[in-house]
């Protein structure tokens, strides 16, 4: 009696499975690829409006710490000027605004402001020509001093 063996096939991949994975592949990594120059703008574009907070929130923490009362004011538009552009910051530019007795309030003596509302407002151009801009506002109420 003879035993024959079964033929056996060699494994391993042919040549229309590997073109197939490596188009896939480049399918696959081509998706990658496009989603980079969006992401690191939008990476760069949070950056320039957390900058831009950081300008402002700067700006009205050095009016907190100025004096406000009824004989001294020490928060105005000279002391807070508009800046174009920002000091060490070349793409922004910083404009100040200051409106007295906003909130109406009434004063002693009569006439004298004892509130202020101030708006900072923040503008950047990103390199693309888009702009962003960032306000911050806060209200400021004399003291009895």
């Amino acid at each position: 009696m003879q035993v024959v063996l079964p033929i056996e096939r060699e494994s391993g991949l042919g040549l229309v499975e590997v073109v197939v994975a490596m188009l896939l592949l480049t399918i696959a990594l081509l998706g990658l690829a496009l989603g980079f120059p969006p992401s690191r703008m939008a990476v760069h574009t949070g950056g320039q409006i957390s900058v831009a907070v950081g300008l402002a929130q700067e700006t009205l923490e050095a009016m907190h710490n100025r004096q406000y009362t009824a004989t001294i004011d020490e928060i105005t538009g000279e002391n807070f000027p508009d800046e174009d552009p920002v000091q060490d910051f070349p793409t922004f530019r910083r404009v100040v605004t200051i409106q007295d007795n906003v909130p109406i309030a009434t004063c002693v003596p009569p006439g004298t402001p004892c509130s202020k509302t101030v708006t900072v407002s923040v503008f950047t151009r990103e390199a693309t020509g888009e702009p962003h801009f960032v306000g911050l506002t806060m209200i400021f109420v004399r003291s009895g001093g």
